[in-house]
């Protein structure tokens, strides 16, 4: 009898570790909600923004054995953010910041798991933001190394509340990264709601060399070392990029070393001409194998 339980006890905690093929599969159904979803805000106030309930908040991310990717970085610590892309079925994109194709996928706050962490978004450009050369405001301020700096402000600051006023003001800056302004969209704020979902149709309304760039969120930073408490739904790649389902694959395989839980990998499928639609797909084969 002892044998037995022990023989289970050996089986229960590699099943924990695996993780079974149903795991994917419902990250993948709830991805596929989430980025289906076009809700102009989310339930609970008038203000409340979208991507608090809606959409793929997703943060491309480089493979450093030095760090874990999910950690913020030293520069996100002392900004108090940490940059994001956002993916839904009203707004897309064929390229993810810099050369990077893998990284991972959070809850929106209201999906999130009990106990899990909270993690605020702060603001929102239409377009990769050049953020690191915005110091205040945790990245959602004015970019210092713009030739007009007060024109990089946040939008609702300078008064920027509807589509035509962004888009007089962003080919007035040349259409650039540093050239724009974001909104504050953080919850409480009075307009957030509609402000994020300007942010969107900003996106969608730029020329097609900036429409193909992804969007950028700020998310408030974690504390560092949150482990499961931070709400990963799971790590994603690009299929068609070289080399990043072996990075996704090192994620969860770090992961799973750190947590004892294999977070599944899906793929992301990025639309290859402008204006067409992301899809998301779950594959057994993907997943890094468990070792003995």
């Amino acid at each position: 009898m002892k044998r037995i339980a022990a023989i289970g006890l050996v089986l229960c905690l590699s099943a924990c570790a695996v993780r079974p093929p149903e795991t994917g599969r419902q990250a993948l159904a709830d991805v596929r909600r989430w980025y289906a979803d076009t809700s102009d805000r989310c339930p609970g106030g008038a203000d409340r923004p979208a991507a608090l309930c809606s959409g793929v908040l997703l943060r491309a991310t480089e493979n450093n054995p030095a760090f874990l990717p999910w950690n913020p970085s030293p520069a996100s610590i002392t900004r108090g953010a940490v940059s994001f892309s956002y993916l839904r079925a009203d707004v897309n994109y064929t390229n993810l910041v810099f050369t990077y194709r893998n990284g991972y996928i959070l809850y929106p706050s209201d999906k999130r798991p009990k106990g899990s962490l909270d993690v605020a978004v702060l603001c929102a450009f239409p377009m990769d933001a050049d953020t690191y050369n915005r110091p205040t405001e945790q990245g959602c301020g004015e970019n210092t190394v713009d030739r007009s700096p007060s024109a990089t402000r946040a939008c609702d600051a300078q008064g920027i509340e509807s589509l035509a006023q962004w888009k007089l003001l962003f080919a007035a800056m040349e259409n650039t990264y540093s050239g724009q302004c974001g909104w504050n969209v953080r919850e409480g704020q009075p307009g957030a709601a509609a402000r994020f979902l300007l942010s969107l149709r900003a996106h969608e309304a730029m020329p097609d060399a900036q429409r193909a760039l992804a969007n950028e969120l700020r998310l408030a930073t974690w504390p560092k070392d949150s482990g499961t408490r931070l709400p990963i739904r799971a790590f994603f790649y690009v299929p068609a990029a070289d080399g990043a389902l072996a990075k996704a694959q090192d994620d969860q395989r770090r992961y799973r070393a750190a947590y004892g839980v294999s977070m599944p990998i899906l793929r992301l499928n990025l639309p290859v001409v402008v204006g067409a639609r992301a899809t998301f797909d779950y594959e057994a084969a993907d997943q890094s194998p468990v070792p003995p």
